[in-house]
């Protein structure tokens, strides 16, 4: 990409926010967003931990061995 091109680009998105409104729907979108991203990680810890306990960490034969 040239940098006229990322520069279009990026420009395509951009959102205005023109009303105190728009700010506050922004931060909270933002905020639920960055709890939501954190809920997700810990789901995962806890999907991998959990596969750990069960055995299914790689050290055992897996289903696709049967």
């Amino acid at each position: 990409f040239s940098q006229r091109q990322e520069v279009l680009m990026a420009f395509k998105q951009v959102q205005l926010l023109v009303t105190s409104q728009d700010v506050e729907n922004y931060k909270q979108i933002k905020s639920d967003l960055d709890q939501l991203r954190s809920i997700v990680e810990k789901s995962e810890l806890w999907v991998y931990k959990r596969q750990g306990e069960d055995g299914m960490d790689g050290d055992g034969p897996s289903e696709s061995d049967n």
